[in-house]
């Protein structure tokens, strides 16, 4: 539709009512594509790409309208440049230096949190990558970021080369600290916080703990039998977590009650994702899929490989990683629908947007794919210069990944959600963020 759109705008067929309006500083911008001094078409052209970042999907019928009423051909050829350049898909949009990144950032009102080895968490604005604020946290922040309410929500692991564990909340805006709650046990093996219904919620070793987001106190917490492999899941007032060993357990988001147990033939450490009334986990080879009112295992669908990463599930769609394998599962039997073969190996779980997949393969350095959903067609790739392992982010029409010490926003040409606030995108850590 959209490309009709603006063939039919070239053409000048498109009604009053159905033309874009224009931003007032890109006339005389585009004027100046015509000028003699290679300088001033460069600067221009300069201004006109930072005025695409500022109005998104908007701009392209923008130049198509004014491609449509200018008659200087070396202008024209020069606007067609300037949207074939603009619309590139897979191509890089902007990179920062933010320090060595071993956790997932979180997305929010056009802003990025990131939190690095270093103990400082950064914001930077989405569409130019300027540095908005930074926050010296004191040691360094391994697990996920959360932001939810106007709170970013950090773990410090370590402070001063020990074992810490203080959990924070920053306001998002300028990233002075709100609280901060810790309590006499110093521990720096968490799992990374979900925010639902007003609650944090994470995994400490054997334990799990639920905080107010608002205030930062201890709601209530439960003992585990084994460690938490991975965070929590959480839809609808229930919270799957899955325990090193196969153990699966359904809990009252209110009270903590368990309210189900079920021990997986096999496990992983991927933890599990919640859709609706269903919730898929991996162990070793084999997907499974749960009831989660009843914990009854509905089916189950084995690949050749280990899942390693969490599943991504959205509509009829579970994507399984499978070493260098991508599997896409029907969510109703398991049966498999398409396989890919990516040439390198999944090391974080593949995101699931509109009808895109988006995942990284490492093999020396770092591809990311952005596949058709219904068949597992490449639709593109972007090669990075360095490996690292990389957990996609969408968000509007932009891919957001950090390997090792950069971070890196990539064009995807399509639409997507308007924020990815937290690991997993949802708190039900279905890979996506858009249904």
């Amino acid at each position: 539709m959209r490309h009709a759109f603006c063939l039919a705008l070239l053409f000048g067929v498109v009604s009053a009512a159905d033309a874009p309006v224009i931003d007032p500083a890109l006339a005389p911008l585009i004027a100046k594509l015509g000028d003699d001094d290679f300088d001033t078409r460069e600067t221009a052209e300069k201004a006109i790409i930072a005025r695409a970042r500022e109005h998104e999907e908007a701009f392209t019928p923008m130049l198509s309208s004014l491609l449509a009423g200018e008659r200087d051909p070396e202008i024209r050829g020069r606007i067609e440049k300037l949207i074939a350049k603009i619309s590139v898909v897979g191509s890089l949009d902007w990179s920062v230096e933010a320090g060595q990144i071993y956790q997932l950032p979180a997305i929010s009102n056009n802003r990025i949190y990131i939190g690095n080895k270093d103990g400082t968490l950064l914001c930077y604005d989405i569409t130019k990558g300027t540095k908005l604020w930074t926050h010296e946290n004191g040691g360094p922040i391994y697990k996920s970021l959360a932001v939810e309410d106007g709170r970013v929500i950090a773990i410090r692991v370590r402070k001063e080369g020990r074992p810490d564990g203080r959990v924070f909340a920053f306001d998002a805006l300028d990233g002075h600290e709100l609280w901060s709650w810790q309590d006499d046990i110093k521990s720096q093996n968490f799992t990374a916080p979900i925010i639902a219904n007003g609650s944090v919620f994470l995994g400490r070793a054997s334990e799990l703990i639920c905080l107010d987001a608002l205030q930062g106190e201890k709601r209530w917490s439960i003992k585990t039998e084994n460690a938490l492999s991975a965070p929590p899941s959480v839809s609808d007032g229930r919270m799957v977590i899955e325990q090193f060993g196969g153990a699966l357990q359904c809990i009252s988001a209110n009270d903590g009650k368990i309210l189900w147990a079920l021990q997986l033939e096999s496990h992983s450490q991927a933890g599990a994702c919640m859709n609706g009334e269903r919730c898929f986990v991996a162990g070793g080879v084999a997907v499974y899929c749960v009831d989660v009112t009843t914990g009854v295992k509905k089916w189950e669908s084995s690949g050749l490989e280990n899942v390693g990463v969490p599943l991504a599930v959205k509509g009829n769609r579970v994507l399984a990683a499978h070493s260098q394998t991508l599997r896409c599962l029907s969510a109703e039997d398991g049966r498999e629908m398409w396989s890919r073969e990516l040439g390198g190996h999944i090391y974080a779980q593949p995101a699931l947007v509109g009808n895109r997949v988006y995942v990284g393969a490492l093999n020396t350095k770092l591809t990311m794919y952005c596949l058709d959903a219904a068949t597992g067609e490449t639709l593109w790739t972007h090669v990075t210069t360095e490996g690292g392992y990389a957990e996609p982010i969408i968000v509007g029409r932009r891919l957001f990944v950090g390997y090792h010490s950069k971070f890196y926003c990539l064009k995807t040409g399509m639409p997507g959600p308007a924020s990815w606030p937290m690991s997993g995108g949802n708190p039900g850590r279905s890979g996506c963020n858009d249904h």
